[in-house]
């Protein structure tokens, strides 16, 4: 069989599965149009409540988590301006923009964790000094052992790559020896060698991260990224089985009360407050 038939195979498979989720909690119309099906079923709350933030699920016409190998997944962010946020299996976090694509395998080996990258996109790695977490970009490599950075890319091409926390190590072709980027630091490719510079987070990629999109996304994953994003805020967590709950989510930076409101009407679920902590419970 062709690698495209096996691809859309495995699409449609995929695919059937979700809409039997779907039509098991009742989130699909009673008579769908003929064709190819095309679904919503959309939070809307008060009007100029929270006009950032809506929770839908949806099918695309493009898919955008397509197999390319049995052992490897390309991720797509098709929608602007928002970022496409995934949550790999180490649980690193990874903001993708628009018109990129990450390329991961389904599971990563036991010495490295390794994913290739056409575009731009920010990283919040898990730290693991036994298993490094390298980006691929064409011929370049940027390697991390845990933490925070954005990295832009043309096509193959390494253009800049800026740390928020921690250090990482780039290592370009081009360039005799490797450079090393530490906290609020950026480096530039210019003609043979990168400059390294000091920056602000709100002039880099970092600061578009109050806008993001998770794509049939676990409530756990989601959650588990905006904790990530705002530690010092009230924390949203879900019980393991209400954490199962897949959603597709469009977030722009709100109060986590507000957030939890959504979530629960969403879902169908209910939240309480423990301390400083939002449970999420059948």
């Amino acid at each position: 069989m062709k690698p495209t038939v096996q691809n859309r195979n495995r699409t449609d498979r995929a695919w059937k599965k979700l809409y039997q989720r779907l039509e098991e909690d009742a989130l699909l119309p009673q008579k769908p149009a003929t064709g190819t099906y095309r679904w919503k079923a959309a939070v809307i709350l008060a009007v100029g409540l929270l006009s950032g933030l809506a929770i839908y699920f949806t099918r695309h016409r493009e898919a955008e988590t397509t197999p390319t190998s049995i052992s490897q997944v390309a991720i797509r962010n098709t929608e602007s301006p928002s970022l496409r946020t995934t949550i790999l299996e180490d649980s690193s976090i990874v903001h993708l923009d628009d018109k990129s694509i990450l390329t991961v395998p389904t599971t990563f080996a036991q010495d490295v964790r390794e994913v290739t990258l056409e575009g731009t996109a920010i990283f919040d790695v898990t730290g693991n000094p036994h298993r490094p977490f390298r980006i691929r970009i064409g011929k370049a490599e940027v390697e991390v052992l845990g933490t925070s950075f954005y990295v832009k890319s043309e096509g193959s091409c390494l253009l800049e790559a800026g740390v928020k926390s921690g250090r990482i190590k780039v290592t370009h072709p081009e360039s005799s020896q490797p450079v090393y980027i530490g906290k609020g630091e950026k480096a530039v490719w210019q003609g043979k060698r990168f400059k390294v510079s000091p920056d602000k987070i709100e002039n880099t990629p970092m600061h578009h991260t109050r806008y993001l999109r998770f794509k049939d996304e676990s409530l756990g994953h989601v959650l588990y990224a905006l904790n990530r994003m705002h530690p010092e805020e009230i924390q949203l967590m879900a019980d393991p089985e209400t954490g199962q709950r897949k959603l597709t989510f469009t977030y722009t930076y709100s109060r986590p009360e507000d957030i939890a409101d959504i979530i629960s009407k969403a879902l169908g679920i209910s939240y309480r407050k423990e301390n400083n902590t939002l449970i999420f419970i059948e």
